[in-house]
């Protein structure tokens, strides 16, 4: 796909500063609000940092929910039992309790915007529900005395449903995750197949549950084991998928990765996810198991099979709170953003290569077109394709393109040229001065929700390489909490000052292109060849900025002002002016009409 559909510019390739489709043609003007200084970032954190009384309320809720927990807990066990049972009994609800109240204090790292810090959230709620205490047991005994089938069932069933509810959304952020990575397809077939087995387990479920009040039993039918047999086949199969999926990606990226240690650390921590998508269920089942058999009043230092639930629940936790970016090293706070930078190093995002156009010039035409406005990128795509087709055919070498599209480094992006007239000197300092340290930073805005889809996965690859081939420095917003925001790019406009002052205020984007154009201009005026410039629609003629005033921003400013010239052909038509070059002018309404009279 041509770079051009995107809406980005084309002799001189600046970028837009949102997904949107800002205007690419333009040159980036100065950020409108006052740039966060350090001073307003620290007041900010302060601010965030202080609860609000939503929060402390809800802290104090938690508290006296963990407290309660753990004296039902202690009153169910008994003194006599074994001080595993007892601990795992204290221990369980306490830890459930600091991992939500960790959340609710968290304001730093978590972003209402993440679907995986929400899942994130929803899960440790989850895990801090008291269906699994012993007090939970021991209020079943008291509410149901004298049926011990009823007590045993309602139990057993809502531990499991528990077990399974919790499992399954541990299961759909790793779907999340693998969305993240480019595999949408093995999201959506393990989605599809967790659906299956979710609904088999309620059909089972809800089937006992029948049976146990009319009959007073719940005694497993041939039918009912297949349906077992089908849920089981479903966990199997989504487990060894997304491992499996999960493996491959951070295998390929450790290949790649060679000596970054950033996307080695990333490939390690899906490494690490993989093995506990794998480890999480089978320590639930087996926690599930020991529970179904358990017995509190065991020798004082026996392991319980409380202490399994206990060991589960803490890896859970562990699970979901590391590897969604909650807790962890900083460079785990946006996982999902480093699954995407995984994906397109390993081969399965949008890193698709553009290419770059050098100008066409036919030494047989009588016309060539020397400057073009890039926002017209469909235009500009006919202009290239009916150019290019010229070329071999006796008789077509009618006209002939003088600008370029530089894409890579390879083809000149990102790379200057001498200027002659200057020497030591680059064509940045005569066309366009001092460029402020906004240029050096590319702020692209994306919507949480689609940030996934296949146009904003291609566009912010082509903007990675773009931001590569440029030093430019690329911050995304998104999914990111509002603090994490602001100090995001309090940083990176602290990085991009530093860089404009080290490449001496030049522009990122290079001047090699108008060394390209110039010797294609150059070029076809030798050759004679009649001499067009396109303007913006209804704008022919306007917005002209003489050679020596390219480097006045009141200058430029003044003749933007309903000017038809973006900014890298005002550098142009200052060129072929000073040249004393002549040019016919037209209005872009009339390219079609331009190229349909040479057919």
């Amino acid at each position: 796909m041509p770079a051009n559909a995107l809406g980005e510019g084309i002799e001189l390739p600046i970028r837009a500063s949102h997904a949107s489709g800002a205007n690419a043609e333009e040159r980036p003007q100065r950020f409108a609000r006052r740039r966060t200084t350090l001073v307003d970032l620290g007041k900010k954190l302060e601010a965030c940092s202080e609860p609000d009384a939503a929060t402390a309320t809800a802290t104090k809720i938690l508290a006296v929910y963990t407290l309660a927990r753990v004296a039902g807990n202690v009153l169910a066990v008994g003194w006599e039992a074994s001080y595993f049972a007892m601990f795992d009994g204290v221990l369980r609800p306490v830890m459930t309790g600091f991992a939500v109240h960790f959340l609710l204090r968290n304001n730093g790292r978590f972003s209402e915007k993440s679907l995986l810090h929400l899942w994130c959230r929803r899960a440790i709620f989850s895990l801090a529900f008291f269906v699994g205490d012993d007090g939970f047991l021991g209020l079943v005994v008291w509410a149901f005395q004298g049926s011990a089938f009823a007590m045993n069932s309602l139990c057993v069933l809502g531990t499991l449903l528990w077990e399974i509810g919790c499992n399954c959304m541990q299961m759909h952020m790793t779907n999340l995750k693998l969305s993240a990575l480019d595999r949408g397809f093995t999201a959506k077939l393990c989605h599809v197949v967790g659906i299956l087995g979710i609904l088999s387990i309620l059909f089972l479920s809800g089937k006992a549950t029948i049976r146990n009040c009319l009959y007073g039993h719940a005694m497993l039918s041939v039918t009912d084991l297949a349906v077992v047999n089908l849920s089981l086949f479903c966990c199997c199969v989504i487990l060894l998928t997304q491992c499996c999926s999960l493996c491959f990606v951070a295998c390929r990226a450790l290949l790649a990765a060679g000596g970054d240690k950033a996307i080695r650390s990333t490939a390690h921590l899906l490494l690490g996810s993989a093995v506990l998508v794998l480890l999480g269920p089978a320590l639930s089942f087996w926690s599930f198991y020991t529970y179904l058999t358990r017995d509190i009043l065991l020798s004082k230092w026996k392991v319980t099979s409380g202490s399994w639930l206990t060991f589960d629940l803490f890896l859970q936790i562990c699970n979901t709170l590391a590897l969604s970016g909650v807790v962890g090293p900083k460079q785990w706070n946006r996982p999902m953003d480093a699954f995407r930078q995984l994906a397109d190093l390993s081969g399965f995002g949008f890193a698709s290569k553009r290419i770059a156009f050098p100008g066409h010039i036919n030494e047989r035409a009588t016309k060539c077109i020397v400057s073009f406005p890039g926002k017209y990128s469909e235009l500009w795509d006919e202009a290239v394709s009916a150019v290019t087709s010229q070329a071999g055919k006796t008789g077509t070498d009618s006209w002939s393109l003088a600008c370029v599209f530089l894409t890579d480094a390879a083809s000149g992006l990102g790379q200057h040229a001498e200027n002659l007239d200057t020497p030591g000197k680059c064509w940045c300092h005569s066309i366009y001065g001092q460029v402020p340290a906004e240029t050096y930073l590319n702020v692209v805005e994306v919507d949480p929700d689609r940030i996934d889809s296949p146009d904003n996965r291609q566009m912010l690859a082509f903007k990675r390489s773009d931001a590569e081939a440029m030093g430019q420095l690329l911050v995304i917003k998104s999914d990111q909490s509002d603090i994490s925001w602001q100090r995001e790019l309090a940083e990176a406009t602290h990085k991009a000052q530093q860089l404009c002052w080290a490449k001496d205020g030049r522009a990122p984007w290079g001047c090699q292109w108008f060394e390209e154009w110039k010797k294609n201009a150059d070029f076809a005026a030798q050759l004679h060849q009649e001499l067009h410039v396109f303007y913006f629609e209804g704008r022919t003629g306007q917005g002209k900025v003489p050679w020596d005033q390219l480097c006045d921003e009141a200058a430029k400013a003044k003749a933007r002002e309903g000017g038809g010239l973006g900014a890298s052909q005002t550098a142009e038509v200052a060129y072929l002016q000073r040249m004393g070059f002549s040019f016919i002018e037209h209005d872009i309404r009339d390219f079609q009409a331009f190229i349909a009279a040479d057919e």
